[in-house]
């Protein structure tokens, strides 16, 4: 396991599917840029609580999105394990692109792709899938995956530049998760908490 995935041995670890592993595993090493391990959740340190700014907040912050979403998807009975795995998937990767794939720089395309980053996703997850060879690529689009992406994809709500309806209870429990954990009254979140163990 590299030292990126180390990061999140735990949540890849929760994720039972081994495609669905395997995918998100893919994205981070493959589409999250050097940046993503290493900026803050927040570019303007107004929308995100204090543990979530400096240098790998992002990180923290999508920990964070993880575990609350695995903690709704118990709130709501969503027990099937396929969903529980696509939703802790979409949490891991909701904003590997929240910056593009080339991470902060002062221009105006930068702007663009910060502000489009939940619609982003899958243009970028896209185009990577095309570079790759056709038996690798059947490897990984599925339907399975397809949901990861559209899970994803919403996350940013009625906050977003494009804004596309939530249709689903996983889409909902995912925008849910990300509103809670950019919210500036939380004033710590404990990592070592025994997130997984709880069973579903």
């Amino acid at each position: 396991m590299s030292s990126r995935l180390t990061e999140f041995k735990r949540e890849l670890g929760a994720i039972e599917d081994e495609r669905i592993r395997g995918f998100t595993e893919w994205v981070l090493e493959e589409v999250a840029g050097d940046w993503f391990w290493e900026v803050p959740a927040s570019k303007s340190d107004e929308f995100h609580p204090a543990w979530a700014l400096g240098e790998g907040g992002l990180v923290r912050h999508t920990k964070a999105v993880v575990y609350l979403a695995r903690e709704m998807c118990r709130a709501r009975s969503i027990d099937e394990v396929l969903k529980i795995d696509q939703v802790t998937s979409a949490a891991v990767i909701h904003d590997v692109v929240k910056w593009g794939q080339h991470g902060p720089r002062r221009s105006s395309r930068c702007e663009w792709e910060h502000e489009h980053h939940d619609y982003l996703l899958r243009q970028i997850v896209g185009r990577e899938l095309r570079t790759m060879g056709v038996r690798d690529r059947l490897l990984i689009e599925n339907r399975k995956l397809e949901k990861v992406l559209e899970i994803a994809e919403t996350h940013m709500g009625r906050w977003s530049r494009c804004p596309r309806p939530i249709h689903t209870k996983l889409q909902w429990v995912l925008h849910l998760a990300d509103f809670v954990a950019s919210r500036t009254e939380i004033r710590g979140i404990c990592f070592d908490a025994p997130m997984f163990n709880t069973p579903f």
